[in-house]
């Protein structure tokens, strides 16, 4: 129980240096640890969010140093979210990010629903409903974010995201 929030700023940690699968994992141990946690379950829900179009796991060939070398290359020559998009591009990365968005929307909904539920939730939802097109449920989203916390370090970007959407 000491350790839960060292734990929650280690997800944070990977996610912000675009290591998903490390963050899926502390993130999970979290959620296993205390399943009734909003706080657990919302940073379960981002690290899949974030997770994108890459695989949970890596493969037996991107094991291998030729593989790690190459990888360590595309990170110097491009962003994450080119990488993104070249993996989208993919049947298999359209596949992964359709059940990560998919898990990640029933974890927010989840950690909604527990006691104490995190505002920054609602922001999440917001981001994923923005990416999957759903500008209405975005935009409602953002705004319950807004409402619940409205002194966040990022209001003003949100109130930004929301005008955008309007427009669209």
């Amino acid at each position: 129980r000491k350790m839960q929030p060292v734990m929650r700023h280690n997800v944070q940690l990977a996610i912000n240096a675009a290591r998903f699968r490390s963050a899926i994992f502390f993130a999970q141990r979290l959620a296993d640890f205390d399943p009734d946690s909003a706080e657990n379950v919302f940073l379960l829900a981002e690290a899949y969010r974030t997770l994108g179009p890459r695989s949970p796991e890596l493969t037996p060939r991107e094991l291998t140093n030729s593989a790690k070398k190459d990888a360590v290359k595309k990170r110097e020559k491009r962003t994450a979210e080119e990488l993104e998009r070249e993996l989208l591009a993919t049947p298999a990365g359209q596949e992964n990010w359709k059940s990560h968005q998919q898990r990640a929307e029933e974890l927010y909904l989840r950690s909604l629903g527990l006691n104490a539920p995190v505002p920054a939730a609602h922001r999440g939802l917001g981001m994923l409903y923005e990416k999957l097109g759903r500008t209405a449920e975005a935009v409602t989203a953002y705004e319950k974010y807004i409402a619940l916390a409205p002194t966040a370090f990022d209001r003003e970007r949100i109130v930004r995201r929301i005008e955008t959407l309007r427009r669209t």
